[in-house]
């Protein structure tokens, strides 16, 4: 058979009556309007433990406004880098966890983020997040504006971005 198409061995099974047809494309109709009123969530799933990190880190570490490091950020705020710059670090330092080892000790602490690849995935997933929500207010609240409330990452590797947000990295 054709790219598209499908088997069935019930030809039954596979006509629609027509009734059930206006039903569902009411419903695909109604659906689609609903996502032309909703903003497209760009919002990266980040690991609890990750998300708990961050905000312990700005809130309680460093007893920052987590919200206006990435407004100041956009501003190219020499001290919101350092800021994000040392909480790399300490989430380098400080995400362990647990593991089963063979001797007396039977368990020993470990670190989870071993390369640097872990810490680029890390920033990018902050820099998504902060840019579907906190900035994305602020492009809304701002609208002569938008593209100066945005951090992006493009590409993989070989990144280029608009921001302070590959500077963080280097």
């Amino acid at each position: 058979m054709g790219r598209g198409s499908y088997d069935s061995e019930d030809e039954e099974d596979s006509n629609i009556d027509p009734e059930e047809l206006e039903e569902q494309l009411a419903w695909a109709e109604g659906t689609l309007e609903t996502y032309e009123d909703e903003p497209v969530c760009r919002e990266p799933l980040i690991a609890r433990v990750t998300d708990t990190n961050r905000k312990f880190f700005f809130t309680e570490v460093k007893k920052t406004d987590y919200d206006g490091i990435w407004q100041d950020l956009c501003y190219g705020d020499r001290e919101a880098m350092r800021l994000c710059q040392l909480f790399l670090e300490y989430y380098v330092e400080h995400t362990k966890k647990w593991i089963v080892v063979l001797g007396p000790e039977e368990v020993k602490k470990v670190r989870t983020v071993n390369s640097a690849v872990s810490v680029t995935q890390c920033w990018k997933e902050f820099i998504v997040k902060a840019d579907g929500t906190v900035l994305e207010k602020k492009r809304h609240d701002e609208s002569s504006r938008p593209h100066f409330w945005q951090l992006a990452f493009k590409g993989h590797m070989n990144q280029t971005a608009r921001g302070s947000v590959v500077e963080m990295l280097r």
